[in-house]
This record gives structure tokens, C-alpha cells and sequence, in this order.
């Protein structure tokens, strides 16, 4: 019966160690960030391979992770995780396996400034790149195709790279305290049940 009690009150202390805890204020978030888009290059006289008319279309899309960070204390660390990525252009297709970097620009609270996403190109050493400006809606891409190439961005008209779906989500992360008052609970729990 002693052990009973002895047992008792250790889970319940631990348990009210648990529900304390959880009321800790959480610390890190990870912001999400998925889009789908259309690339039109329209191309100009003075550019390699003309004007197209239609423009030359490359759809895609990307689902973006970034590193654990605190909302309340700096900036979301721009190197985000690719979890998925496609992209087509001119017969050539690319998935998430293929990206090597990506630099993206968020406030704390989730709000995007600018998303820049680069691979290499396939035939050469040139590096491919979308780069999404958000502050001021301006569009940049790089591309290398045979005789047919561009670095540029949307201001002069010669590209446009369009969102059809973009959305951002933080996600708050549980704080350390919150995980180990639930695993504490869990183990007042366990032992008294073992000891009835």
C-alpha cells in the first residue's frame, strides 16, 4: 500500500510537471512554402533566337521547407529545403534531385520577400535560375538552351513567371519543455498502472 502511494504521488507530481510545461511558450517555428507557376519567354529581336510568338511556356511548381527558427529573435536562415520540385522547359524536365541551391528571403511571420531557386544545366556548366521577388513582383530566370539563352528578368518584358497557386504557412515547432512534460506525464502514467 505504501508502494501504491509512493507511486501515486510521483505520478501525479509528474503529471502536473506535464500540464505545467505545456503552457511554455513555443520557440521554434519552420515556415512552408508551396507554389505552382508558368514561365513565359517571350524573347525579343535583340536576344539570342528572337522573339516567340507564342511565347515558349515552362510549367512547374515547388514545395519549400525552411530550417527551425525563432519568429521572435531573427530571420528564417534563406537556405530552405527542397521537398518536391518540377520544372519543364523546351523538352527538358527537372525534379527536386536536381536543384542545388535555393535562397529564400522571409520576415519572422512567414511573409515571403523573395524566393530563388538554381540547377545546372544538363549540357554544360551553366546554372539555370527562377528567382521570384516578392517586394516589388519582380520575375528573374536564366536559361541555356542550345543557341537559345537568357538572363534576365520581367521589367523588360521579354519573361514573366506567374504564380496559379502560392501560399505560406508558419508552423510552430513544440518548445523543449512541451516534449518533455508530455513524456514525463506519459511515464507517471505507465508506472502507476504497472503498480495496480
Amino acid at each position: 500500500m505504501k508502494s501504491f502511494r509512493k507511486d501515486s504521488v510521483v505520478g501525479w507530481l509528474l503529471g502536473a510537471l506535464a500540464v505545467a510545461s505545456i503552457g511554455a511558450p513555443v520557440h521554434a517555428a519552420v515556415i512552408y512554402a508551396e507554389g505552382t507557376f508558368l514561365v513565359d519567354y517571350y524573347g525579343s529581336d535583340w536576344e539570342p533566337g528572337g522573339s516567340y510568338d507564342p511565347p515558349l511556356l515552362g510549367p512547374g511548381s515547388f514545395f519549400l521547407r525552411s530550417a527551425p527558427y525563432y519568429p521572435g529573435n531573427e530571420f528564417p536562415y534563406p537556405e530552405f529545403e527542397v521537398l518536391d520540385f518540377s520544372f519543364t522547359f523546351q523538352g527538358w524536365s527537372w525534379d527536386e534531385s536536381d536543384v542545388l541551391t535555393t535562397d529564400c528571403y522571409f520576415w519572422p511571420d512567414g511573409t515571403p520577400d523573395g524566393i530563388n531557386i538554381a540547377w545546372d544545366d544538363p549540357n554544360s556548366t551553366d546554372r539555370w535560375h527562377l528567382s521570384w521577388n516578392f517586394s516589388d513582383g519582380n520575375f528573374g530566370f536564366q536559361f541555356f538552351v542550345g543557341d537559345v539563352s537568357f538572363s534576365g528578368n520581367s521589367e523588360g518584358g521579354i519573361v514573366g513567371g506567374s504564380f496559379d497557386q502560392f501560399r505560406t504557412w508558419v508552423v510552430p515547432e513544440p518548445g523543449t519543455f512541451s516534449v518533455l512534460g508530455l513524456g514525463l506525464l506519459g511515464m507517471g502514467l505507465t508506472r502507476r498502472r504497472n503498480v495496480r
